[in-house]
């Protein structure tokens, strides 16, 4: 498998090119992304000021910057598929410092480098590599049907009881509440107010083929699970009626995303409902 992964890394290096650098990619691609706002925000002004060859002119920059763009993202996309492999193969090196400077390198490409990883994690490897590789996915792990599961690493809510306790960032990680009230896990700013919901997000998109909600007190109040979907569109996932057992386990049929929220009606029990974990349990998303 190793020997697999030198052989596609050395493949793919031939089409990255010499000159091409992964960071060097994306600094230039932010660069021309922000030429390419300047270009269509004075096209504006050009029509504005009824200067029309100027205007054209500004729009023609604007479309050239958006191609060399994409061109260099996907540059960048070919690199970092080089880059992961490359950086894991020396995970492993006879020599400390090398293995260091390896895993800080990924570590530095964060987000970026966690399908790369998580496919390479998913071979059999050394236990060097495996200890590695799972310190860097910070906390996603990969069970023995080879799914893949995940603790949000973000969250948002329709209110919060206060800022820092029972705050909605109280459902990031992995379940840290014992049953009953907990400011350790997240409520909503009234006790009945009526639909509340909490949205999540995590560092991996994936097909997802089951949530698990940790409701640590006055369960039962979940109406409703919605995905965003990698275009950006809010979909419902599930809609039933929450059972109140400590663990609401749903099946979402492999919907798509990395963003989840969950809906409560916060009418149906007295009392605060709070959440303590949300985990995301699938198969790696196809790379766009």
């Amino acid at each position: 498998m190793v020997f697999m992964n030198i052989l596609l890394a050395a493949l793919l290096c031939a089409l990255c090119g010499p000159g091409d650098d992964y960071d060097a990619l994306l600094a230039d691609a932010a660069a021309k992304d922000l030429q390419r706002e300047e270009a269509m925000r004075s096209a504006h002004t050009a029509l504005d000021d009824g200067d029309d060859e100027r205007a054209v002119a500004l729009a023609r920059r604007a479309r050239m910057l958006a191609a060399e763009i994409a061109g260099d993202r996907e540059r960048a996309r070919v690199c970092l598929a080089v880059l992961v492999p490359q950086l894991a193969v020396t995970l492993d090196d006879d020599e400390f410092d090398v293995r260091e400077q390896a895993s800080a390198r990924l570590r530095k490409l964060g987000e970026a480098a966690l399908p790369g990883l998580l496919r390479i994690r998913r071979a059999p490897l050394t236990p060097e590599t495996r200890y590695r590789i799972d310190e860097l996915l910070g906390g996603i792990t990969v069970d023995g049907e080879g799914r893949v599961h995940q603790w949000a690493v973000a969250a948002m809510a329709s209110s919060e009881y206060t800022p820092n306790d029972w705050a909605a960032k109280q459902a990031v990680g992995p379940p840290d509440s014992s049953e009953g009230d907990a400011r350790t896990a997240w409520a909503a700013k009234d006790a009945d107010g009526g639909i509340e919901w909490l949205q999540l997000r995590y560092a991996l998109s994936l097909r997802i083929s089951r949530i698990r909600i940790r409701e640590n007190l006055t369960r039962g109040g979940v109406v409703a699970v919605d995905v965003v979907g990698p275009d950006g569109t809010r979909r419902r996932a599930w809609e039933g009626t929450d059972a109140g057992d400590a663990w609401l386990e749903l099946d979402l049929k492999g919907v798509e995303g990395r963003e989840v929220i969950v809906v409560l009606d916060t009418r149906k029990h007295a009392g605060w409902e709070e959440i303590d974990a949300v985990e995301l349990i699938g198969d790696p998303a196809p790379e766009k």
